[in-house]
C-alpha cells in the first residue's frame, strides 16, 4: 500500500444515512448513483434507509466533503441467510422502530456495495467500508454474529451466450464438413462441458426440438423471453394409455443454470483469479462462498445479467484468523472456500481447487 492510499484511508468518515438526518442532497446522490438494484420508488428508498436496514458511506475531507465515495446498503435479520431479494424485503420491512426487537438481529447482509469515483479505483474503499462497519455493527448489536452478502452475478448471462455461441458456430462448422461426405454427426454440434446429454435430452424435450442439435439456439431463443420463468406448462399430458411428463422450462433450467453458475464462479478464470469481479472482492478479502440462489433478484436488471441467481458470500469471523487464513490460502494458491451450497453444483471433477 502506497503513501497515497494510506492517506485516504487514515482520513475517511463513515456516516450513517439515515431519512431523518442526512442531508437530502446527500441522499439524493445515494438514490442516483447505487449501482446494484436501483430504486424503484421513494418508499424503497425509505425502506432502505428505515428499521432493520442501515446504509453507510465513507466520505474523505480532502475530496468533496458531502459527495461518498463508496456506500453499503446492509439488511439486519433474525435468524436466516437471505436466499433472494425478496426474502429481505419480507423480513425487513415490518413497521417497527430501532428498538430491541431491531438490536436482537443476528445477521447481518451486505447486499449493495456502489463506488462512485471511478478515479479512486485503485484504491479498494470498498474492502474498507466492509470492515469498518463489521466493527460497527459489533458494536451495535451484541448478538450479531453472521455477516453475509447477497451477490450479484453481473456478467453470468453473457459468459453463458458466449459459451453457448461458440458451440454453435463449432457445430455449424461440423455440419459444414459433413455435408462434404454427406454424413451428419450430432457430437460436432454439441459441448459436452456445457450440458450433459441427460441435459440436453431435458431441453430437447421443453423445448421442442426436433433434433439434439438445435438445442443451444432454442435455448437462446427462449431465453430471449423475459418471461421464460413463467413458463407453467403442464405437470402432466396424457394420450391414451401413453403418460408424458412435462416440466417447466423455468424448473428445468434451475440444476443446469445453476451448475453454469458455480462453474463461471469457481473455474472460469484471468490470470489464475475468478473471472466474475464481484466473487474476486470478496474471495480477497477472505469470504468463503457459501449458497447459490435460484429466482434470487426477479428484477428487469436481475434477469438480464445472470437470469435472477445471486451467490452469498459469508465472512466468518470467529475463530480468530479464519479471514486471514483464507486470504493468504487465495493470494498463494487460487484456492477458494467454499461451502456445500455451491460445491453441490460442480461436477465430480470440477473441484480441483475449491476446497
Amino acid at each position: 500500500m502506497n503513501m497515497h492510499n494510506i492517506y485516504i484511508y487514515i482520513s475517511l468518515e463513515l456516516r450513517r444515512i439515515t431519512y431523518e438526518s442526512t442531508p437530502a442532497s446527500i441522499i439524493e446522490q445515494i438514490a442516483l448513483k447505487e449501482a446494484v438494484h436501483p430504486l424503484r420508488s421513494l418508499d424503497d428508498l425509505r425502506t432502505r434507509l428505515g428499521p432493520n436496514r442501515r446504509c453507510y458511506a465513507f466520505f474523505h475531507p480532502s475530496f468533496l466533503l458531502e459527495e461518498p465515495l463508496v456506500f453499503v446498503h446492509v439488511a439486519l435479520m433474525e435468524n436466516c441467510i437471505p436466499c433472494s431479494m425478496e426474502d429481505i424485503d419480507k423480513f425487513t420491512t415490518k413497521n417497527e422502530g430501532e428498538g430491541e426487537e431491531e438490536r436482537n438481529k443476528k445477521v447481518a447482509v451486505f447486499y449493495s456495495i456502489t463506488s462512485t469515483q471511478p478515479g479512486l479505483s485503485g484504491v479498494d474503499l470498498g474492502n474498507f467500508l466492509l470492515k469498518r462497519v463489521v466493527d460497527v455493527l459489533k458494536k451495535d448489536f451484541v448478538n450479531m454474529e453472521t455477516f453475509v452478502t447477497l451477490s450479484p452475478l453481473p456478467r453470468f448471462r453473457k459468459w453463458v451466450e458466449g459459451k453457448v455461441k461458440q458451440q454453435m458456430k463449432k457445430g455449424n462448422e461440423g455440419r459444414a464438413k459433413d455435408d462434404n461426405t454427406k454424413t451428419v454427426s450430432s457430437s460436432k454440434f454439441v459441448d459436452d462441458t456445457l450440458f450433459t446429454k441427460k441435459e440436453k435430452l431435458e431441453l430437447q424435450k421443453v423445448l421442442k426440438c426436433s433434433n439434439l442439435e438445435d438445442v443451444p439456439f432454442a435455448f437462446l431463443q427462449a431465453m430471449e423471453n423475459p418471461k421464460w420463468y413463467n413458463d407453467n406448462s403442464s405437470d402432466e399430458e396424457q394420450d391414451g394409455n401413453d403418460s408424458t411428463n412435462t416440466k417447466s422450462l423455468s424448473l428445468t433450467l434451475k440444476p443446469i443454470l445453476l451448475k453454469l453458475a458455480a462453474r463461471y464462479l469457481l473455474k472460469e478464470k484471468h490470470r489464475g483469479k475468478p473471472l466474475d469481479g464481484v466473487a474476486k472482492f470478496h474471495v480477497r478479502n477472505g469470504a468463503e462462498m457459501y449458497r447459490l440462489n435460484y429466482m434470487a433478484d426477479v428484477s428487469r436488471k436481475g434477469m438480464h445479467n445472470s437470469w435472477g441467481i445471486m451467490v452469498n458470500y459469508r465472512y466468518c469471523l470467529a475463530p480468530d484468523g479464519v479471514l486471514e487464513e483464507n486470504q493468504l490460502q487465495y493470494e498463494r494458491t487460487g484456492r477458494i472456500e467454499v461451502r456445500e451450497g455451491v460445491s453441490k453444483w460442480l461436477n465430480n471433477n470440477d473441484g480441483d481447487d475449491v476446497k
